[in-house]
């Protein structure tokens, strides 16, 4: 292989991998991507590639030697751009374009300008919240408070999340803030200060990490599995922090408990509330309409199997399966990845909320319930990932069957 070749190879299988994990993807789809991707170019000499959540590293050994190794300092979810750079993954391994046409469209801007994307990330941010308070039986001022709440402190993100500041910081404030305008408009209003508070942190609630753990757990990439595990639990813990701080001072001037629990109500027609959580949850990660449509349906299905199972931690095992198995067949025929799906089907069933329900109570001191909590929460986190492994299994078996290693 000529030098050229083995430079515009090695940059594009980077640039590759870095979007990938910059953008959502599991592990296992970064590395896949990239060995499906060099052996489509013609790669003949022996290749490692490992990917872990803050660095990718590639080498390339054979007549010489070629490393390559880059930190990934950026972690977000962008599900427009993970798909535009899957699309390219699929054309270059199916031989229709090369390697210098794929870096040139790796690097084309974004046709949807900045503006744009924020707002559609926050009114989508506000469809979720308010959806998700009538999910969980609030009423119309709960939601429009929920709105509010979420509007304000999505706006604030837009300033600081490229800014220095330590992210758990930027949660504890967060939840802190919102802690304050739920309680604000729950005095005013008389409303139901917990439905409000849980429908504001939705978007901010960990699923998306949560779930692209297990994936990568169930993939057996585990040393990322256990590194985003932890990402989910610091991301809740810093919500429930600073919430609790909140809740904690309006509670001295004779105002409100720092106690919260969030109650679902086990009422099917809500699965429509469900569909539009997960519709939101879509756009508000900057996923395309028409995948984002297909992810709502996923996720008013599951969250229908979810009710139908009276919302036990059966009932999280038959959803997950559901999910699982949805997911994988919107991918095949939609051809995108199943993540899209995974990622915005799963919020319905609020991943993470049972981790900031338990840090909250440790944080009040109450260990017992904490305890209950916690084991609840552990359980259904394993329930889940039993369903999602089973399912990978079945439609995974020739998954990397077809890379020449």
């Amino acid at each position: 292989m000529e030098n050229k070749d083995t430079y515009l190879m090695t940059k594009l299988l980077m640039m590759t991998g870095q979007m990938l994990l910059e953008n959502g993807a599991e592990t296992y789809r970064v590395e896949t991507s990239m060995l499906r991707m060099y052996y489509a170019l013609g790669g003949r000499d022996e290749i490692n590639v490992i990917a872990l959540g803050t660095q990718l590293s590639l080498d390339i050994s054979g007549g010489e030697y070629h490393t390559s190794v880059r930190r990934i300092r950026r972690r977000g979810v962008n599900l427009e751009k993970f798909a535009r750079v899957n699309d390219i993954v699929r054309k270059v391994s199916e031989g229709k374009i090369g390697a210098e046409k794929a870096i040139a469209l790796l690097c084309e801007p974004d046709s949807v300008k900045i503006g744009h994307k924020v707002i559609q990330a926050l009114a989508a941010s506000m469809l979720v919240s308010g959806m998700f308070v009538f999910m969980i039986g609030g009423g119309i001022h709960e939601a429009a408070i929920a709105f509010l709440s979420s509007l304000m402190v999505q706006t604030i993100w837009v300033f600081i999340k490229k800014s220095a500041l330590v992210i758990f910081v930027v949660y504890i404030f967060s939840g802190f803030l919102i802690a304050l305008i739920a309680s604000a408009g729950a005095i005013m209003w008389n409303c139901n200060l917990e439905s409000i508070i849980f429908g504001a942190m939705l978007p901010f609630f960990p699923g998306v990490a949560m779930i692209i753990a297990i994936r990568d757990t169930v993939n057996g990439d585990l040393t990322s599995g256990v590194a985003r595990g932890v990402e989910a639990v610091l991301t809740a813990a810093g919500l429930a922090l600073g919430s609790a701080l909140g809740l904690t001072c309006l509670s001295y001037f004779g105002e409100y408990s720092s106690n919260l629990h969030m109650t679902t109500v086990m009422n099917l027609p809500y699965a429509v509330f469900a569909v539009l959580v997960s519709l939101g949850s879509g756009l508000m990660l900057n996923s395309r309409l028409k995948t984002a449509a297909a992810g709502a349906v996923i996720g008013g299905i599951v969250y229908t199997v979810f009710l139908l199972c009276g919302g036990t931690v059966v009932g999280v095992f038959l959803a997950s399966l559901t999910l699982a198995a949805l997911s994988e067949i919107g991918a095949r025929l939609l051809k995108v990845p199943s993540t899209l799906f995974f990622i915005t089907g799963v919020y319905p069933l609020v991943p993470g909320a049972g981790i900031f329900n338990t840090v909250t109570l440790i944080l009040q001191s109450n260990t017992a319930s904490a305890s209950v909590t916690g084991n609840k929460t552990m359980a259904e986190l394993l329930f889940m990932v039993a369903g999602i492994a089973i399912v990978s299994a079945l439609f995974n078996i020739n998954f990397r069957r077809d890379i020449k290693l």
